[in-house]
């Protein structure tokens, strides 16, 4: 009886060791999927003073920046961040990229571009999960920048000119919330 106990519990032990294993190669395996997906924004220093800094409680979260050269005096820039963690919010933040590529092209308000980006996600985000992003149009050859927020956290601004450092605060639901037109 003691001894049909042991090989119970090895069994068991050994099963626990096996799925932990599974469990650590699926978040290296996100991981790289992440990392992946975020781009390299070095070639941007020659015309744009740019700070990045991305890290996640585990080695897999869903934050997610991006950018996009609209023309040559505007430019898009996008923070996100996926709830979940894991290959579930690797997979939503490629979700996300897809949408931004896609949409970013046709030189779109930020609060139209929120619109159409919910209605994108809305179909393939699973029920309990949503995205917060703040979307930016920078305009060079005016001058402005024109952002929307979609439920993400303000973003702090410093403007070296002025040494004036403000949140871009603005109202807004995060993506996939709402699933319906009237996001």
């Amino acid at each position: 009886e003691l001894k049909n106990r042991y090989s119970i519990l090895e069994n068991q032990r050994a099963t626990n060791t096996m799925q932990l294993e599974q469990y650590k190669e699926e978040l290296k395996i996100a991981h790289r999927v992440q990392t992946g997906l975020l781009p390299d924004l070095e070639h941007l220093k020659e015309d744009f003073q740019l700070v990045v800094k991305s890290g996640s409680a585990d080695k897999v979260g869903g934050d997610y920046y991006d950018y996009y050269k609209i023309s040559d005096t505007k430019h898009a820039f996008i923070i996100a961040d996926v709830s979940g963690k894991g290959t579930s919010a690797a997979f939503n933040m490629a979700q996300m990229k897809g949408v931004f590529h896609s949409l970013v092209r046709f030189d779109l308000s930020p609060d139209l571009f929120f619109e159409y980006a919910n209605n994108a996600l809305s179909g393939w985000l699973e029920r309990k999960s949503f995205i917060t992003a703040s979307y930016f149009v920078l305009d060079t050859e005016h001058g402005k920048c024109y952002f929307s927020r979609a439920g993400h956290c303000p973003t702090l601004y410093h403007s070296a000119a002025s040494d004036n450092t403000f949140y871009f605060e603005n109202q807004g639901l995060g993506l996939g919330i709402m699933r319906n037109k009237s996001y």
